[in-house]
C-alpha cells in the first residue's frame, strides 16, 4: 500500500514540525499508524514544496515568454 500525498496543498507551514516517536510509542502500522505519521508528515512536506516550486517554475517560463516576444 502507497500513501498518497492527497491535501499536500493546504499543508501549514506554521504548525509545521516532525513528530517525534518516543520509547514507549506502540508499533502501530497502517495509513494512520503511529509509526507512519513521520513518513506522511515528511511526504506531504515534499510534495508540497514540490508543487510550489513546480508553479514558481511554470510563472518563470512565461515571465521570460513574454519578455522575449
Amino acid at each position: 500500500m502507497f500513501f498518497k500525498e492527497e491535501g499536500a496543498e493546504s499543508y501549514n507551514w506554521e504548525e509545521g514540525g516532525i513528530d517525534v516517536l518516543m520509547e514507549y510509542d506502540p508499533v502501530e502500522g497502517g495509513i494512520d499508524g503511529r509509526s507512519n505519521v513521520q513518513a506522511k508528515t515528511l511526504a506531504l512536506r515534499t510534495r508540497n514544496l514540490h508543487d510550489r516550486v513546480k508553479e514558481l517554475e511554470e510563472k518563470i517560463a512565461a515571465l521570460e515568454a513574454a519578455l522575449t516576444k
